[in-house]
């Protein structure tokens, strides 16, 4: 009887907490989702962090020097075309179409419906939030298995290796939450069934395809440490690619990818890059390279430990092929835009660091290896605020009720803080 007793009552306590919580959202979305934060176990929770990013991408703001703007513009552009869905579908492998299938297919379904970019970015938004969530509950999940220090300095910074701001250049960087949630599911898990979901991928991003071969190759040779490792750190020395060779391989192709391929390797393209990276501000010089070689020291380290112990076969596949993409993304950095992959690489490498110091190399104090880690994981997080206040409205934070009717107007948090 007692434990009856016991029972409603805790039934009762959940039924109010999450009473409480839909009202907190429905007041003040903000708070709601401060609140949702403390448990993302919960699935009313995961409920109220993924409305909170539909939100954000309703009041999206768009900034005319950002990818936003161009996508904004290709919104209008369509909606002012008369195009038939007959036509549209063969226009995207068009000579000067696209290859990627997701982004101009949602730009031209919410074309015959609007020109106005709100219901463009919550669709952004429900895509590469549902990813984005998604990857963090399986780091957090791996988090819990043995809560200590070191583990949770590598969760907190896991979110922002790629942030819900980045819907601002939505075709890669969902691409990069899609393929690190179905290979780790893959990997990890050993569900094989997020193959197809992982090979899908370069339909949202054509650069995909070559990480779609690097994990073909994964599943071909299986988990060869000692290889990959020597690989990995073998290409780290190789300071130029044949760009030439590159442009005759990619006029192989043939339609579409040739042309994207080689819009990429233009030697127009190549010194806008080069230019834009030496323009950038002295910390965004500095924090790549640390947050990077910090990374690959402890992935060294790592190595080192698995001499020496026997671990979990789902751990040691992560291991392996946190290797791999690192070995691509030493050469696609060579690449204009092909540093990018070290993104993706860092979901790989960040989040076999959280298992690694949850279930593998468990310690209850902080390990100073880690804390000097924590300034690079910092100022990532520091610079990711300052950019995403550009496209993050104020109205975001005031009370539901003001959202719903100020959604559209455009009150960037950039222009209060910076």
């Amino acid at each position: 009887m007692n434990q009856e007793v016991v029972l409603d009552k805790s039934f009762a306590k959940a039924d109010n907490g999450a009473r409480y919580l839909i009202i907190a959202f429905l007041v003040w979305p903000f708070l709601g989702f401060l609140l949702a934060l403390r448990n993302l176990r919960g699935r009313l929770n995961g409920v109220i962090i993924y409305l909170f990013f539909l939100l954000y991408g309703l009041t999206f703001v768009i900034n005319p020097a950002m990818d936003g703007q161009r996508y904004a513009n290709n919104l209008k552009a369509a909606y002012n075309k008369s195009v038939s869905y007959d036509e549209f579908l063969p226009s995207l492998y068009a000579e000067n179409g696209s290859v990627d299938l997701l982004e101009p297919g949602l730009v031209f379904l919410i074309s015959r419906v609007t020109s106005e970019h709100y219901l463009l970015f919550v669709c952004f938004a429900a895509i590469f939030g549902f990813f984005y969530l998604k990857s963090i509950k399986i780091a957090y999940q791996q988090y819990i298995e043995s809560r200590n220090f070191n583990a949770l300095v590598f969760f907190l910074f896991f979110p922002w290796i790629i942030p819900i701001f980045e819907i601002n250049g939505f075709r890669f960087w969902t691409a990069s939450w899609m393929f690190f949630y179905s290979s780790y599911m893959i990997l990890v898990y050993g569900n094989k069934k997020y193959l197809l979901l992982a090979l899908s991928v370069c339909f949202v991003h054509f650069s995909f395809l070559s990480l779609n071969i690097v994990l073909l190759l994964y599943l071909l040779l299986g988990d060869r440490k000692n290889i990959y490792f020597i690989v990995s750190i073998l290409t780290l020395f190789i300071s130029e690619l044949d760009l030439q060779g590159l442009r005759e391989l990619a006029a192989s192709f043939d339609g579409s990818l040739s042309t994207k391929a080689n819009r990429y390797l233009h030697e127009d393209y190549v010194e806008y890059v080069t230019d834009l990276n030496q323009s950038a501000a002295w910390f965004m010089k500095l924090y790549t390279p640390l947050l990077f070689y910090f990374v690959l020291a402890h992935l060294i380290f790592v190595y080192i430990k698995l001499r020496k112990i026997t671990v979990p076969k789902s751990f040691l596949s992560l291991f392996c092929f946190s290797l791999l993409v690192l070995s691509f993304s030493n050469l696609s950095s060579l690449i204009p835009s092909g540093a990018r992959f070290r993104s993706v690489f860092m979901l790989f490498s960040i989040s076999m660091l959280v298992y690694f110091y949850s279930s593998i190399y468990k310690m209850p104090k902080l390990n100073w290896f880690v804390i000097i880690c924590a300034f690079p994981f910092l100022l990532k997080v520091l610079i990711s605020i300052r950019v995403g206040a550009d496209t993050l409205n104020t109205v975001l934070f005031m009370p539901g009720p003001v959202i719903a009717t100020m959604y559209n107007l455009p009150f960037p948090v950039k222009d209060w803080l910076f």
